[in-house]
């Protein structure tokens, strides 16, 4: 196949789609969606530190912000601050947590405050 000749292009092209189709086929989920951070940062030890954000599915990948840093987790390797894990990948969604960190805190689970996220499963 020439690569950038017409007829390489119109290959390449009959690949892609083919492989699109292939993906279409599979289990492939995208959501997003927002919830509200329950962790009560006024009282020492915090309360309700950690939150379980149920999807019906467990994500390849999960992006989180709200107001901070933002925070993206996959299966095996939790997302959050200074080695802390703040968003963690679990059978059937995924869990946030806000921790003490020094003199504040550090998370995204703060009381009342709405955290965006989206969540992706790849196809197959």
């Amino acid at each position: 196949m020439a690569f950038l000749d017409e007829t390489g292009l119109a290959e390449l092209w009959s690949i892609i789609k083919a492989e699109d189709a292939k993906l279409s086929a599979k289990d492939a989920k995208v959501v997003a969606g927002t919830y509200v951070g329950t962790c009560d940062t006024s009282v020492l030890p915090f309360v309700g530190t950690h939150q379980t954000i149920p999807l019906g599915f467990t994500p390849d990948l999960v992006y989180v912000h709200g107001g901070g840093d933002p925070f993206t987790a996959v299966p095996g390797l939790p997302g959050g601050y200074q080695n802390i894990a703040h968003v963690v990948v679990v059978d059937g969604g995924f869990v946030v947590a806000t921790t003490q960190y020094f003199d504040g805190s550090a998370g995204c689970n703060h009381l009342g405050q709405t955290y965006k996220y989206f969540a992706v499963k790849n196809g197959g």
